[in-house]
């Protein structure tokens, strides 16, 4: 069987690169990740109804739509951080991540070395990652 490439991209408006699939005709998650870093499944408007669809994802493998993989553009799935944080797609929101955990580790650990309380500790962990997360939002 040659080789069947697919059209991946991060966004519906850019331009899409090519990625391999496999003999049986699936994709490996791996693959997409390889070029898409934190890839979790793709997605694709299906031309009928103009909705976006899902690809089934099975173990690790993309299983071709039924009607085969086509000419279509496929857009990259991110996995949302607790549910309701889209880091791909929000502006700043993985620096405030880094500031805030990064913020909270040296005061909790100063914190801590000083009172040895452990639950004010865990309070104070929480409370500066959210605080400063937030703030340098």
């Amino acid at each position: 069987m040659a080789e069947l490439y697919i059209r991946v991209a991060e966004d519906e408006n850019e331009e899409p690169m090519e990625i391999p699939s496999e003999d049986d005709g699936t994709v490996l998650l791996s693959t997409v990740a390889a070029q898409f870093p934190g890839a979790c499944g793709l997605r694709y408007r299906n031309p009928v109804s103009q909705c976006m669809r899902g690809v089934r994802v099975m173990e690790g493998v993309l299983q071709a739509p039924e009607t085969g993989w086509g000419n279509l553009v496929y857009v990259v799935n991110y996995p949302k951080v607790l549910g309701i944080l889209d880091i791909q797609n929000t502006p700043c929101a993985r620096g405030a991540v880094l500031h805030g955990s990064a913020a909270s580790i040296l005061v909790d650990v100063g914190h801590f070395l000083a009172t040895s309380r452990v639950k004010r500790y865990f309070n104070f962990a929480v409370g500066g990652f959210m605080l400063t997360t937030l703030g340098s939002w």
